[in-house]
């Protein structure tokens, strides 16, 4: 078959013309969240435009300077491409955002199996494909983009690493054949006391039962083997064994993941707490299986509401166990033998039960298994050594399996961190102890400590960690250790070599030193409004804050007073766990702008916790008889906007029965741009760094509400626009460019060789301002943006710090200084 034929039979196999429409307008109603007519028009008319055949068309891709694979890969709706190497051979394929399913796909890359071609480029982002199948000779391919699809057939730690992860781990699969990965993670959660380490024991084939004092401080984890006949293999089950003390739920968090098995363990006396549980649950675990068991303690029993359950848990699974884990009883043996099975079953039934692994891969995890029977934790570099001794001397790929390891929970290595991705923890149970140990001897006071309970310095953790009854096991990582408690948000620091533990502080505000500074009488009001609230929400909202807390001392279990030294502003911010409310008060001269901080700030924070929380914003109402009082009445955020949207100007208020400006409601609480004179700001960024770009963009919302701030990058491109003019036109309208800097960043020809020259003759000229971004450790000091004051400051880089917040902030501050100091020359 000739290329012109081939190419011809591809576009055979694509999806109708009428079909892809359909899918592009989807992603118009996705991209704009309900686009006005105008917009609906444009659309029209451009799709018109495009769809004239029955068929779709391939085109070839575009001679531009940078060549082949630039010319090829950008995303241009509707217009599917190829490219074509010196001799007439099909090199390169884009069927991007054309809505291919997986028999479509699959019945591409079927065909060039047949034709034996060897592409070198191909991009199939934004599809509807889940079963990817892997195209011929993959070894050939350079480049490679499936994001944007459902992609089930991978393991999700692989696709979350981006495309480029994706090409190494089909290559590994490629070249070393495929083995699958038998271990799973199940984790018992429950008030203390109710048995879950009696489970356990049992589940092991211990008989011997925990004494009262036995109780698990903190997470204990175990081992479990079966066999797996589906398999013919054994298993291996890492059970967690959460402490059910209230003292452990706020760090519970950082080890309730998902992809695991969850058994919530009750009694005849516990129930109360019941909610707190399957809340948590469906919060961390997202949709991973939960079964309850209730232990029958001495033979009683109580109902629980367990249609009502399901209703509001649907991970829940209908059968309930219950039985007295002493196993006295013949018939409390039988349920026992039933609970294992079904524990055994529904393991085996998880989706990624099984995965298919580079068989490589498994014999890294193999050697790490068994190196960590003698040691904790090995250096980065060990790894690195370990990985090359297997056949995988590629460092990048060596990270990619790291982070699936990590992720399943195997270890840990928390490869964004400058100090901890130096170390990769083997046992996880070393990590958990010394967090716990420090937050028990904190609490107990059982550690000679100069400083109030909630607060300690590096001698007291070299003392705790130190004990006699740690020997030299933590002797040599004081440093990695409390990086790791400022990494789980569990402390800040206050002076250096001093840090502040929130959840340890009094309960009780200090009325008569809050009194000095603030006044809840006549500030503005903000109410955040939990479905659930998880446990420690507020203590991480602290550490982020911190610099804010008023002398450093306004601060306790349950509230904080805040300062902002530029706005003259005050705040107080109170958690009513019990009411599950986050309360702001806000008082000065710029409160909607310190407002609009700690509202972005505390949506971050939520968003941490996945899309299973449910939060409500509401906003204070202006009427007469509202602006005035202490109890206003309150609007959600949402419905306020969706009123604004649909034309609906104004709202009547509760109290008053006024009818109130809907757009006076918001802007009394936020600083809202006008587009008048606002500043341009380009974002140039490499693909590789979209998260990091994402993340700028929330931080530089209260700077762009204030300071009238305009952004583009080129996730703005509409659909069919030429890509190469449109961001010609708008870095060269652009007042300010940012350029986010990786290693990504420099190695892709498009920023090099135009974005980042035009933006260094921008800045010669005075026409823009240029700031460089340093997101990764990487060699831009050698490129012409070297002249340049980067940000954060000194060139930092964003993973450098222990805190992405702080790197971020340095961000937003430098930046707000460079847009005062062109508003000034204005």
């Amino acid at each position: 078959m000739t290329e012109p034929s081939i190419i011809t039979a591809i576009a055979k196999l694509l999806p109708a013309p009428k079909k892809v429409t359909t899918f592009l307008r989807n992603k118009l109603e996705e991209h704009y969240n309900s686009p006005d007519d105008s917009k609906k028009k444009a659309y029209d008319k451009w799709m018109n435009g495009l769809f004239a055949g029955t068929t779709l068309s391939l085109l070839p891709a575009p001679a531009i300077p940078t060549g082949f694979p630039a010319n090829l890969m950008a995303v241009q709706y509707g217009r599917p491409r190829y490219a074509l190497d010196e001799q007439g051979r099909l090199i390169g394929l884009n069927l991007a955002a054309l809505g291919l399913e997986d028999d479509q796909w699959k019945a591409v890359a079927e065909l060039l199996e047949r034709e034996g071609v060897r592409l070198r480029a191909l991009n199939v982002r934004e599809n509807n494909i889940k079963e990817f199948v892997s195209p011929p000779n993959v070894n050939a391919l350079e480049v490679l983009d499936v994001a944007q699809n459902q992609l089930k057939n991978l393991p999700p730690e692989v696709v979350k690493r981006g495309s480029e992860a994706v090409l190494g781990f089909l290559k590994e699969l490629q070249a070393q054949g495929t083995e699958q990965l038998l271990e799973a993670k199940m984790l018992i959660i429950g008030e203390g006391g109710s048995g879950k380490t009696t489970l356990y024991r049992k589940l092991a084939g211990n008989s011997e039962m925990p004494k009262e004092k036995d109780t698990t401080r903190g997470i204990d984890i175990h081992l479990y083997p079966f066999r797996a006949e589906t398999f013919g293999r054994d298993f291996i089950l890492h059970i967690w064994d959460f402490g059910g003390q209230e003292i452990y739920h706020a760090t519970h968090q950082f080890f309730l993941t998902k992809r695991s098995l969850y058994i919530l363990l009750t009694d005849n006396r516990r129930e109360e707490k019941l909610d707190y549980w399957l809340q948590a649950q469906k919060l961390y675990g997202d949709k991973s299986p939960l079964i309850v068991v209730q232990n029958e303690k001495d033979g009683r029993k109580k109902e629980l509401p367990l249609n009502e359950m399901r209703d509001n848990f649907p991970n829940l699974r209908p059968e309930t166990y219950s039985l007295d884990l002493k196993l006295e009883k013949d018939a409390d043996k039988e349920r026992f033998k039933t609970l294992k099975t079904r524990i055994e079953s529904e393991i085996m039934a998880q989706p990624h039960v099984g995965d298919t692994l580079p068989r490589q891969w498994l014999a890294i995890r193999q050697a790490v298994k068994d190196l960590a029977n003698q040691r904790s934790y090995i250096s980065q570099s060990e790894y690195f050594q370990l990985c090359a001794g297997h056949g995988l001397p590629e460092e990048e790929r060596a990270l990619s399996l790291s982070e699936y390891l990590h992720d399943l929970g195997v270890f840990l290595h928390f490869q964004d961190d400058v100090l901890l991705a130096q170390t990769l923890f083997l046992d996880n149970s070393w990590v958990t102890d010394a967090v716990f140990a420090l937050i028990d001897a904190l609490n107990n006071e059982s550690v000679t400590n100069p400083l109030p309970k909630w607060q300690f310095n590096e001698q007291v953790a070299r003392q705790i960690w130190c004990a006699e009854k740690f020997g030299s096991k933590y002797k040599e990582k004081i440093a990695e250790l409390i990086a790791l408690i400022e990494k789980f948000e569990l402390c800040y620091k206050t002076a250096p070599k001093t840090y502040l533990v929130p959840q340890l502080l009094p309960g009780t505000r200090p009325e008569e030193e809050a009194a000095k500074v603030f006044r809840r009488e006549g500030a503005m009001q903000i109410h955040f409004k939990y479905g659930f609230m998880p446990k420690g929400l507020l203590s991480r909202l602290m550490v982020r804050m911190h610099r804010y807390i008023s002398n450093q001392k306004l601060i306790w279990n349950s509230g904080m007073i805040l300062h902002h030294p530029t706005y003259q502003t005050d705040a107080e911010i109170v958690e009513t766990y019990l009411d599950r409310d986050l309360l702001v008060w806000v008082k000065g001269g710029r409160r909607k702008e310190f407002a609009t901080t700690i509202i972005d700030e505390i949506n971050l924070l939520n968003a941490t916790y996945g899309e299973n929380l449910v939060v409500t914003t509401l906003l204070p109402c202006i009427c007469a008889t509202c602006r005035n009082s202490d109890q206003p009445h309150f609007y959600d955020y949402t419905k306020l906007r969706e009123r604004k949207e649909r034309g609906k100007p104004t709202i009547e208020c509760a109290v008053s029965y006024d009818d109130v400006n809907v757009q006076r409601i918001i802007e009394n609480v936020f600083v809202v741009p006008k587009a008048e004179g606002a500043l341009r700001v380009f974002i140039s960024y490499s693909k590789a760094d979209e998260a990091h770009k994402n993340t700028l963009l929330t931080y530089l919302k209260p700077l762009m509400r204030q300071e009238d701030l305009i952004h583009w990058d080129d996730s703005q491109l509409m659909p069919g626009e030429e890509w190469d003019a449109r961001i010609r036109q708008e870095i060269t309208a652009a007042d300010i460019v940012l350029v986010l800097l990786s290693a990504d960043a420099l190695a892709t020809d498009y920023i090099w060789d135009y974005e980042i020259k035009q933006a260094v003759e921008q800045s010669k000229s005075g026409r823009s301002a240029v700031i460089p971004i340093i997101l990764r450790p990487c060699d831009w000091p050698s490129s012409p943006l070297a002249r340049l004051s980067a940000l954060p400051r000194k060139g930092a880089p964003v993973a450098s710090f222990s805190h992405d917040a702080e790197a971020w902030q340095q961000v937003t501050e430098g930046l707000r200084e460079v847009v005062q100091r062109i508003k000034g020359w204005r």
